[in-house]
């Protein structure tokens, strides 16, 4: 039998060691509660810009904004990650100046900007299509031009293949479809399971401007227009009662979404009637434009057209370039 004795110098720096995990975990715990306490203490609906308006539907508020210029054609936009109604405020305003006909709205798609989700509905792909769909038959949309980017082209794209008749062209900016992937088993993500560990990381890094805005180049080639005031936009919601807690559930749900929807599969995208134009960024890291080719070999009716040197979010890298491929993609 061996008996380990631990020197003085050892017991003094497993104490010290022990005492800066005790002390960061304190803090930590002080920080999610004041950030959960105080921080985000903001009634959704009450702090919504004045141009935001709700639909009540299934127990949800989801909020939206909208340009109404009489036209017959909506076109609806449709963020992606952390994207809100007034991160399009630039391209519709743009697009408005330049174009005749159009009626636009831009969602709220939860868990971002200021809509307030039922939790228990999740955020599943198909929940979020429900969602669009929500807000497009309570406003009584009957011609609509669908306009997706990043993580909300998936539950564009599964709304837009339950073919309602309503979506007269779908336009997809470097869309994350995920289509005829493996989907990895949901024990790869680690930590993001345990739900405490989770809250805790999102409420505070959601709150930290330099991680936010660090995040937001990381996505894009261009970062000259990635200054404060564009990262103040994208993350005044934030303040709002419940974020991390939607946003720690939405993270969840999306790294176990199993995936299995039309939306996925390259064979249902075979049978789209509707034009389908693609925007995409040639310098784009998180959805590669190589992702493209299985819809430009699945789509009948489909155009792709590259943005040089641009990345992932063309909004907010090049107005010219991105203004250009709308108006593009919206005539013909």
């Amino acid at each position: 039998m061996h008996i380990v004795i631990m020197s003085p110098m050892f017991r003094t720096i497993f104490r010290t060691l022990t005492a800066l995990v005790v002390m960061c975990l304190a803090v930590i715990c002080i920080a999610y509660a004041y950030i959960v306490g105080v921080v985000e203490s903001k009634d959704s609906i009450e702090a919504a810009p004045i141009t935001t308006k709700f639909i009540n539907v299934n127990g949800e508020s989801l909020a939206y904004q909208k340009i109404d210029t009489g036209g017959d054609v909506t076109i609806v936009f449709v963020g992606g990650l952390s994207g809100w109604s007034e991160t399009w405020d630039r391209t519709v305003q743009s697009l408005d100046a330049k174009t005749s006909g159009y009626n636009y709205v831009t969602l709220d798609l939860p868990p971002f900007g200021y809509s307030v989700p039922d939790v228990s509905r999740g955020y599943y792909r198909d929940v979020q299509a429900d969602r669009i769909g929500e807000v497009i038959q309570n406003l009584d949309l009957n011609r609509v031009i669908l306009v997706a980017h990043s993580y909300g082209a998936g539950p564009a794209a599964e709304y837009v293949l339950r073919g309602t008749g309503v979506v007269e062209k779908f336009i997809i900016i470097d869309g994350v479809l995920n289509i005829d992937e493996a989907k990895k088993e949901p024990s790869k993500y680690g930590v993001i399971q345990v739900g405490p560990i989770r809250d805790a990381a999102i409420a505070i890094l959601a709150h930290y401007t330099p991680f936010v805005k660090s995040r937001l180049k990381s996505f894009v080639y261009v970062t000259d227009h990635i200054d404060d005031q564009l990262v103040r936009r994208y993350m005044h919601p934030f303040d709002i009662a419940g974020n991390a807690s939607k946003l720690s559930q939405w993270l969840k749900d999306y790294v176990n979404d199993p995936l299995v929807y039309k939306s996925t599969a390259s064979e249902e995208y075979k049978n789209l009637s509707i034009p389908v134009r693609l925007i995409w960024g040639d310098k784009d890291t998180l959805t590669p434009i190589s992702l493209t080719q299985v819809l430009l070999d699945s789509i009948p009716d489909i155009k792709l057209h590259t943005l040089q040197n641009v990345g992932h979010i063309p909004m907010i890298e090049d107005y010219d370039a991105i203004d250009a491929a709308l108006l593009e993609a919206l005539s013909g």
